[in-house]
């Protein structure tokens, strides 16, 4: 469904831009597994279908112990309610993972969190909190044409991160979170920084202090 568009950036012929990864099958080689909770409002089902119909291997799971470690990434859809439980769990087991909330029409989309590397879950809300951002209250209805909007953004994030060695579009959620209003069609991208103090990954909360030399292209690059 979304071939054709990765099709017309293809022909963009952007300076220094490779286009590996936008021919068909490519996605095929990759794995995504997207864990969702089976009585949520906002359902799996049409993200799986923008991933699938890119050729990608998508599994479904709804309990922590069923998502494979050896996905190339995994969307956690419902992170308002479970997102703080699995960054412990992703962090014990090494997952990289895309946490999305959700309420009503509005979603927060990362930051994509590779343990060790970038900031955690518990950094972005930490950071999020005190720059006086609201946390989202998981709600018992939707707007559904709102979280179409939303799963299709979630579905070229992740694309763009699976994708990532041999893309020159690396995804706009590595290091931010990104606010969209899917109704009104508005909203930011905050960088994420890690955060030193952070009871789960900061390094002040280790033996020794050290230094966090991480950079984005790292993850990009894979450098």
């Amino acid at each position: 469904m979304y071939f054709g568009e990765f099709q017309d950036l293809r022909n963009l012929n952007m300076p220094n831009s490779h286009d590996f990864d936008l021919y068909e099958g490519y996605y095929s080689e990759f794995q995504v597994t997207i864990l969702c909770d089976k009585e949520a409002v906002n359902p799996a089902d049409s993200l799986k279908g923008l991933l699938t119909g890119l050729g990608v291997d998508v599994t479904t799971v709804s309990e922590f112990t069923d998502v494979r470690v050896d996905s190339e990434l995994v969307v956690v859809l419902q992170a308002e309610k479970c997102g703080e439980a699995f960054n412990t769990y992703a962090m014990e087991k090494g997952i990289m993972w895309l946490p999305v909330q959700f309420s009503h029409s509005t979603g927060r989309i990362g930051p994509i969190i590779v343990p060790g590397y970038s900031a955690c879950y518990e950094c972005a809300q930490r950071r999020s909190s005190s720059n006086g951002l609201a946390p989202l209250e998981p709600k018992n209805e939707m707007f559904d044409l709102s979280w179409s909007v939303l799963s299709g953004v979630i579905a070229i994030e992740t694309a763009k991160w699976i994708s990532r060695h041999t893309s020159s579009f690396p995804p706009l959620s590595l290091g931010h979170m990104i606010d969209f209003d899917a109704f009104h069609l508005q909203g930011e991208v905050n960088p994420i920084y890690k955060l030193p103090t952070c009871p789960s990954c900061g390094t002040r909360n280790q033996a020794r202090l050290g230094a966090q030399p991480w950079r984005e292209s790292d993850l990009v690059l894979g450098q």
